[in-house]
């Protein structure tokens, strides 16, 4: 069904950063699932730092998307407490940005493996594929693990960050895993795409599009595209620091 739209779209949540940072941010979920549109995206969480913070996470800002594959049942509870210890733990994980990343990266692989192995007599299993997107200033730090991809869309030029052969298979099949890191510079109005699965028209409609769209005209044309979707678009504008989750009025 095709979604519409009242003032351009309903907030959602609204959050003020007490770090000193650069942008705002505006979050719009894309999700259609059996060709209904839903106004929320399941393992999509976008946070600011709380009033205490572990040392060196007081300026990151966090937008984490977990999206789950395989036949095992995760209730939208069961989803949302996982990401939201996820984010908890980063903000009490002290040293360098990329440690902590990887860190809580790592504390998911643990508990899907967990939940892997307490299910495998009855043949379920869950894979995690996860993109994480950590804004400090002027720098988005991107941690993606499983076939993941992110694109970034600037005034003069753009980029499709996926690398499956760095990145591996997803999260919680064995006790190791694989991530893949990369950083990009935010200007006002840039675009960034985090992406579960990535349907193969919509390099061209990202990669061409500068300078970036709107977060409206950017939802209206990707989901134009056939099957399921999932996604979050991030746009980010001269601010102190507010963080806006949006939601597409929907029919």
């Amino acid at each position: 069904m095709m979604a519409t739209f009242h003032s351009l779209f309903r907030h959602d949540a609204q959050y003020k950063s007490y770090a000193v940072t650069t942008f705002d941010l505006n979050i719009l979920p894309i999700h259609r699932n059996n060709g209904q549109e839903v106004p929320d995206l399941p393992g999509l969480l976008a946070v600011t730092p709380p009033r205490k913070t572990a040392r060196g996470r007081e300026n990151d800002t966090l937008v984490l998307y977990l999206m789950l594959s395989g036949n095992a049942t995760f209730s939208a509870a069961e989803l949302r407490t996982l990401i939201n210890k996820t984010a908890a733990a980063f903000y009490q994980t002290t040293g360098s940005l990329t440690f902590a990343m990887r860190k809580i990266a790592e504390n998911l692989n643990t508990a899907l493996l967990e939940r892997n192995l307490s299910t495998t007599g009855r043949g379920q299993y869950a894979l995690g594929y996860l993109v994480l997107g950590v804004v400090r200033g002027e720098q988005c730090t991107l941690l993606l693990s499983g076939p993941t991809h992110a694109v970034w869309v600037s005034e003069g030029k753009s980029r499709h960050i996926h690398d499956p052969a760095l990145s591996g298979k997803g999260l919680g099949s064995s006790q190791s895993f694989q991530s893949y890191l990369s950083q990009v510079e935010f200007h006002t109005q840039d675009l960034l795409v985090l992406c579960g699965k990535f349907p193969r028209d919509w390099e061209a409609d990202l990669l061409n599009e500068r300078p970036p769209a709107s977060l409206e005209a950017s939802y209206r044309k990707l989901t134009l595209t056939q099957g399921d979707l999932n996604a979050a678009l991030i746009q980010a504008h001269s601010g102190p620091g507010v963080l806006t989750i949006l939601r597409p009025e929907v029919s």
